[in-house]
């Protein structure tokens, strides 16, 4: 090799590192020019005016527009960081539906990070505000550690469908030690038999279509989604006679993607979906995804609990189903690896007057046509599947259960899995005919671990 070649890539080489260089002092221009917030005061702030204090919500308007509100300097065009100390933030300024942070939910519209001291001691509570908590803009980046995301009310006007009571997610989320419990989103009552109630859906943590959401080290717990109920009005001017209208479904009581998701070293337990009630000869409303409900185009869990999550339709003449108690797959590709689905159910309506019992299924997982399942190296236990029973009167049928640990009508692969003490529990006879009860309606695909 000559000697012209070796100067030849000395040369090439100085521009690289003096690129390198340039870039360093950028990036480290961008770092120093950051702003770092200590929220103190854990009110939430209702004048937004100069009072002397930082609040949470005024660190988030300030970091979102980058210019100083109240004690909060103003935010950087990079990402700004907000502490927040032992306590409970409680957000109360009312008026969902503004994206700005000004009221309602924390609105996150530039990179940020969002610290506290830890989830057993730092808690954001939405309990009076009639909103959810945090929303995250497409495009965003934002960070969320040691803390806890609480008390989300959102809830439908007449007929009006909601999603996402917690946390909705359009850009790039990460969750890492933190508690999602005790958030709601629940659907409209309907105040007549025009409408149905209002669906429910994505009570904790809702990631769109645009959205990336990781969660690492995460509790998602006893979050509730629910249907609202039908309505009742008469049918004739002397209302001699009534008619009703049917309740609003419940799905994702826990998570709901729709995006790309990860979840790893954590627990989704004691969520529920509860379909709302019907009216007078209606249906009820039907439920699915107790735990989590992924439509997206992927979904990696790793390492997590799924307990006692519960899928459960409403009440009413006219049944309807439950499917997915811990987990409903209802499109793209779900990977479940080295963890343990235990003690979910999913229950059909319980009671009907005219109609066959409304079918069960999936207590632990259900996977819809068209998507895909892979579990490796977990296990399966006591899930459990109930269907509705036949009616006392007439010769209907009782619903079929299927499926106390899988129900697909899709594709499910299983790698050293363990299925222990699943129940199929078919709906009861009546006058008419027991439903069917088997442990799944496809054969998966069963691979060695080697």
């Amino acid at each position: 090799m000559s000697v012209f070649a070796s100067e030849d890539r000395r040369r090439m080489a100085r521009p690289v590192a003096t690129s390198a260089l340039a870039l360093g002092i950028v990036l480290a221009a961008s770092v120093a020019s950051a702003t770092t917030y200590t929220v103190s005061l854990t009110a939430d702030d209702a004048n937004l005016g100069a009072t002397g204090n930082c609040t949470l919500r005024e660190a988030i308007l300030a970091a979102n527009t980058n210019a100083a509100v109240d004690a909060c300097a103003a935010g950087s065009v990079g990402q700004d960081t907000i502490i927040l100390a032992a306590g409970t933030y409680a957000l109360t300024i009312g008026g969902k539906g503004e994206d700005l942070s000004a009221t309602g939910d924390l609105d996150v519209r530039e990179a940020l990070v969002l610290q506290g001291a830890s989830a057993a001691s730092t808690t954001i509570d939405g309990s009076a505000l009639g909103d959810r908590l945090l929303q995250v803009a497409a495009g965003v980046t934002a960070r969320v550690s040691d803390l806890t995301l609480s008390g989300g009310r959102l809830s439908g006007g007449n007929a009006e469908s909601v999603a996402g009571g917690g946390v909705w997610n359009d850009g790039a989320l990460t969750l890492t030690r933190v508690r999602v419990t005790d958030n709601r989103a629940t659907g409209g009552n309907s105040a007549n038999a025009s409408a149905n109630g209002g669906s429910g859906s994505a009570a904790g943590i809702l990631n769109s279509s645009t959205g990336a959401l990781v969660l690492d080290t995460v509790e998602v717990s006893s979050n509730v989604a629910a249907g609202g109920n039908g309505g009742l009005s008469c049918c004739s001017m002397s209302c001699s006679c009534m008619q009703g209208s049917s309740g609003g479904g419940a799905s994702a009581g826990g998570i709901l993607n729709q995006g790309v998701f990860s979840i790893r070293k954590s627990t989704i337990q004691d969520n529920s979906a509860a379909g709302g009630n019907g009216s007078y000869f209606a249906t009820a409303g039907a439920a699915s995804g107790g735990g989590l409900l992924t439509v997206g185009a992927t979904a990696s869990v790793l390492d997590t609990l799924f307990a006692r999550n519960h899928a459960t339709a409403g009440s009413a003449l006219g049944t309807n189903s439950a499917f997915g108690g811990a987990l409903y797959v209802g499109g793209g590709v779900a990977t479940i690896e080295q963890s343990l689905l235990a003690e979910n159910t999913v229950q059909a309506t319980p009671s009907s007057l005219v109609n066959n019992g409304s079918p069960a299924g999936g207590a632990g997982a259900f996977v819809a046509t068209g998507a895909t399942l892979h579990v490796k190296s977990s296990t399966l236990a006591k899930n459990v599947a109930t269907a509705s029973p036949a009616p006392t009167i007439g010769s209907y049928v009782g619903g079929a259960a299927s499926g106390g640990a899988i129900d697909s009508d899709g594709t499910v692969v299983l790698e050293g899995v363990t299925l222990a003490e699943n129940q199929a529990i078919a709906g009861a006879a009546g006058t008419g005919t027991a439903g069917a009860a088997q442990e799944a309606r496809s054969t998966p695909t069963v691979r060695s671990r080697s």
